[in-house]
């Protein structure tokens, strides 16, 4: 009997100090050439790499399941050459998730699509989440997309995942919540 309980006590606490692990979080810094960083957190049970093209192009972080639930995260960071302050202002940063809508429809379930609004410290973004028409195998099903603006940079994200109302997509949407600009 003794040993049974031990067994189920150490069971417990294993699942215990796992959820602990991937609710911890660690930091990511993606270079922006000339304009310091951006800082994201991530799950520490994520998978993370970044892409950084050559010269002055938009550097995107990708995170992805490194056991148990299937997904992928991109965020990309934009920023004006010219310096535009209005270049990521809520109204066209709206206007580009319409677009976006209006351009994936064909492809998607939903024929009314719900544009979210994402806020972020003084920050504000716009998402929307459908469902993919004709996934092929082993595909995923589930898009959640956006952008949001941080600092000077426009952020566009995507979050992909085979489960509608996967924890994923807030998890996700906490990074964005939680990016910050630093140098």
């Amino acid at each position: 009997m003794l040993r049974r309980l031990s067994c189920c006590v150490t069971v417990f606490l294993a699942l215990v100090l796992a959820a602990s692990a991937a609710d911890r979080l660690q930091e990511h810094t993606l270079p922006i050439p000339g304009r310091g960083i951006l800082a994201v957190s991530s799950p520490l049970a994520w998978s993370q790499q970044i892409s950084q093209p050559p010269e002055e192009i938009a550097p995107t972080i990708r995170f992805s399941s490194t056991a148990g639930q299937e997904f992928k995260v991109a965020i990309t960071a934009f920023w004006s050459p010219t310096n535009d302050s209005s270049f990521n202002s809520s109204t066209k940063i709206r206007s580009l998730v319409d677009d976006t809508v209006g351009e994936l429809k064909p492809r998607l379930v939903e024929t009314d699509i719900p544009i979210l609004e994402l806020y972020g410290g003084s920050e504000i973004g716009y998402y929307f989440s459908a469902t993919d028409k004709t996934p092929g195998p082993n595909e995923f099903k589930y898009l959640t997309q956006g952008a949001m603006a941080v600092d000077d940079l426009l952020l566009t994200f995507t979050v992909l995942t085979k489960e509608e109302h996967s924890p994923i997509i807030n998890k996700a949407l906490n990074i964005l919540r939680s990016a910050r600009r630093g140098t």
